[in-house]
């Protein structure tokens, strides 16, 4: 139901209408106060005037603002730039969303849900599990709505502003990643392109920090013998890799995520890719490699005294069975009598 676009009829529907409309507001508001950025990005028009870093109160003042932080994603928003975009959820079978902020000039929208529990772009493993979860989701969601793939979503239509229609659900919806998988039953065998994950969303997050650790966790080891001072060369490079991976994609990422991610990185690397652990590490692989080369070896062996007693049975010499099979006659004379 349309609470800002479609206007109830009758003077009691009306009231009802503007009561849904400001206990949404109120709980909105009351839910960006305590999640939203302290210090978000805000713009009358990002394309004409840019972006500017300004506290949350007055940043609500304005038409776009930045909902999601650099280290922790709260909402899925998706760019839909055609007309009748807010009701690209209802085509695509997707639950109602949190808010679909609509420009009453062209009907494109910026459709957003909202999320339970923020999704943590940190280093930890369980972090990144989570977050590998969320892009698959939202590069699946981003699929069916057949929303901008290069749209960045550093900032959004404002909810709140009266710039724009809002579709809302008369109450604030908010959604854990498995409620919005149960809406996608092909998720489990879905693996997003990587031009997609290249061009838009939580994709590009995962293979920036995927990319970068697989380098740093070669790379740290030139940075071993540098002391304590070797922690901010480190990290320097760290940056400085992360801003070389990032400008590959089609779509890039804001510099204060990518310098989350890369700081992350070099804080895991640094405390546990260390040369005591490196040293410890390859003993164990030593270790299984000898074994493995063990077993291979007395299979090998094996094979060659099966092929002797073969040999043997059908009336071959030790002397030719040891010359095809490359081992002294000696050696052949052993294995026939064990």
């Amino acid at each position: 139901m349309l609470h800002s676009s479609h206007a109830l009829r009758g003077q009691g529907g009306a009231c009802s209408h503007e009561a849904a409309a400001a206990s949404w507001r109120a709980a909105l508001l009351a839910d960006g106060a305590r999640r939203f950025p302290r210090r978000p990005y805000c713009s009358d028009d990002p394309k004409r005037y840019g972006q500017r870093v300004r506290d949350l109160e007055y940043a609500l003042t304005k038409p776009h603002i930045q909902v999601n932080l650099p280290t922790a994603q709260m909402a899925l928003v998706f760019d839909i730039d055609r007309r009748g975009g807010a009701h690209a959820w209802e085509d695509a079978d997707l639950p109602h969303p949190t808010w679909a902020a609509i420009n009453p000039e062209n009907g494109h929208a910026h459709i957003a849900w909202g999320l339970k529990v923020p999704v943590r772009m940190k280093c930890a493993d369980a972090s990144m599990k989570a977050l590998r979860y969320a892009a698959a989701i939202e590069g699946r969601m981003s699929e069916r709505l057949g929303a901008d793939p290069s749209y960045r979503g550093v900032t959004t239509k404002n909810p709140l502003h009266p710039q724009w229609i809002v579709d809302h659900p008369g109450r604030l919806l908010l959604y854990e990643l498995d409620d919005l998988a149960e809406w996608l039953p092909e998720l489990p065998t879905y693996r997003p392109p990587r031009r997609t994950q290249e061009q838009a969303g939580l994709g590009r997050n995962v293979d920036l920090f995927d990319t970068l650790r697989k380098w740093a966790c070669r790379a740290i080891r030139d940075y071993w013998s540098s002391g304590p001072r070797g922690w901010d060369a480190w990290l320097e490079q760290c940056e400085s890799r992360a801003g070389t991976i990032n400008a590959g994609f089609l779509s890039s990422l804001h510099w204060p995520e990518v310098r989350h991610i890369a700081k992350s990185v070099a804080r895991w690397t640094w405390k546990h890719i260390t040369a005591e652990g490196f040293s410890a590490w390859q003993a164990v692989q030593g270790k299984k490699a000898g074994i493995a080369s063990g077993k291979a070896r007395r299979a090998a062996s094996e094979d060659k005294r099966a092929s002797a007693r073969l040999m043997a049975l059908a009336g071959r010499s030790s002397r030719e069975i040891g010359a095809e099979l490359g081992v002294d006659q000696s050696t052949v004379v052993r294995w026939l009598k064990g």
